[in-house]
């Protein structure tokens, strides 16, 4: 899997496209050597700009961003929640399943 990204700007697809392009062979450039796109996709994420006179009580969050492990949204989601609920548990640790007690053991039948 390949992932490319870039900050937006007027060019941006046909940057993304021509370094795909000098990466990985597709239908329309063959190169021996090179891996083989089998499928790849293009897609705009536009960034919003949040306002300064929001009501006091519309929570805004930031755009997130290009990265893939999505640490900002779930720093911005933990924030909002504790900004909410100051004095709850934002995500309540899960214990280890090893544990976890299903059910009574069964005891040995009679002989």
């Amino acid at each position: 899997m390949l992932y490319l990204w870039t900050k937006g700007s007027s060019d941006s697809r046909s940057l993304l496209e021509s370094t795909l392009l000098s990466l990985c062979n597709t239908p329309e450039n063959e190169v021996e050597g090179r891996p083989k796109a089998l499928w790849y996709a293009s897609y705009d994420v536009f960034e919003n700009k949040l306002v300064d006179n929001a009501p006091e009580n519309a929570h805004l969050i930031h755009d997130i961003s290009a990265d893939l492990t999505m640490d900002d949204a779930f720093d911005q989601a933990e924030s909002l929640f504790k900004t909410i609920f100051p004095d709850d548990v934002y995500i309540e640790q899960v214990p280890n399943p090893e544990d976890i007690k299903w059910g009574e053991e069964e005891s040995a039948p009679p002989s």
